[in-house]
């Protein structure tokens, strides 16, 4: 009885596709295709059932077999229980006899080589007169066949063997190694000058360039940017006697000038940051529109939490105000009722909170009012 394997492989035979079309159509690995064909594939303890269906089944699919046909199949040959399946529904019967037929018809033939060596024709009987040595002619010495040009099958029969071409290379006599004597100079000088003659001129301009490029970087470098100067300044200042006390005076007065002068000119960055934090209860939903997000959009903020948002100038918030706090680099803006508008928003600028000197520098520690404790997440503002 014909196994799975086999039906499929006379299936694709039937169909007249290769185990190569069967692999661009499918990506199935040739030595898999073979296995399944010839039913190794179902034997092999190594190999997981699951795949193997898979396989079986997407070569099937290719050969247009129907789904419950080669799950059936499958199930029957785990089982030893292969009944010819595909043979009967696939008109595959008939086939596979003439198949069979053929080859044992190809079997009875006799077998001839390919390239079957021709015999020779049979050489006529020789002319007793003609053959006939002349007394009077002297007798030629007889030339022997060189063994070369001739060999003898067990037959008896003989054929000519192919001379060797004397014109091709596998013959050419091999040069002499070369050595002060047998060198041409002349050629070899001939060769040196044509090279010499054919390098390209435009490779030494390309080189000289990059050479004159690089050296002018140098000196560019070197003697004409200010750092150079610098350099030599200092140089010279390194090498004149320093007075050490009124050297440590000047830099702590220096280091006291300038914390003034940065304490004098402490300005606000340009982004802000606002924070709403749901202090008493969750904030459902509160609506904030900035110059950055020109946009009223509603954030949900869990109560002990908080969300940032960012501003250049202004910034509007609406929601329950009696829930939230609102800190400005970690300090809680009072009375903000103070700041609602006509319409019940609260509108910040940047103009109000650089009145507040006092909230330049960050702070996140201290109590805050009413003994609430800080957020204990800041979520960034998500973008809409």
């Amino acid at each position: 009885m014909p196994s799975l394997g086999e039906e499929l492989s006379a299936l694709r035979k039937k169909e007249n596709l290769t185990l190569k079309n069967i692999f661009d159509s499918t990506r199935i690995p040739l030595d898999v295709l073979k296995s399944i064909e010839d039913s190794s594939i179902f034997k092999d303890p190594h190999r997981n059932k699951t795949y193997v269906r898979s396989f079986v089944r997407t070569y099937a699919k290719a050969l247009k077999i129907d789904e419950p046909d080669i799950i059936l199949a499958l199930d029957q040959t785990y089982k030893d229980k292969y009944d010819g399946l595909i043979a009967r529904h696939y008109g595959l019967s008939s086939w596979t006899n003439k198949m069979k037929g053929t080859e044992s018809e190809e079997k009875k033939k006799d077998y001839k080589p390919k390239f079957a060596l021709e015999t020779p024709q049979e050489k006529e009987e020789p002319d007793e007169e003609k053959d006939k040595p002349d007394e009077k002619k002297p007798k030629e010495e007889k030339e022997e066949p060189e063994i070369e040009d001739q060999i003898s099958t067990p037959s008896g029969t003989t054929f000519e063997y192919s001379k060797p071409d004397s014109s091709q290379s596998h013959v050419s006599k091999t040069p002499d190694q070369p050595n002060i004597h047998n060198v041409n100079w002349v050629e070899m000088s001939d060769k040196v000058s044509d090279f010499k003659s054919k390098t390209p001129i435009t490779l030494i301009a390309a080189v000289i360039i990059i050479i004159l490029a690089a050296a002018s970087y140098f000196v560019y470098i070197k003697y004409e940017t200010p750092s150079g100067f610098t350099k030599s300044n200092n140089e010279l200042k390194s090498v004149l006697p320093v007075d050490t006390t009124k050297t440590q005076a000047g830099t702590a007065a220096d280091s006291m000038k300038a914390a003034n002068k940065a304490k004098a000119t402490l300005t606000l960055p340009d982004t802000l940051h606002l924070i709403v934090y749901a202090a008493y209860d969750k904030l459902e939903p509160v609506r904030v529109k900035s110059d950055l997000a020109n946009r009223l959009n509603p954030y949900w903020v869990e109560k002990g939490q908080a969300m940032r948002y960012r501003f250049l100038n202004d910034i509007y918030i609406r929601g329950q105000y009696s829930r939230m706090m609102i800190l400005f680099r970690g300090h809680p803006i009072p009375n903000i009722d103070q700041y609602k508008q006509s319409d019940g928003t609260i509108h910040l600028q940047r103009s109000i909170l650089e009145k507040h000197k006092d909230w330049y520098k960050m702070s996140n520690q201290g109590p805050l009012p009413n003994d609430v404790p800080w957020p204990s997440v800041i979520h960034n503002v998500p973008t809409f």
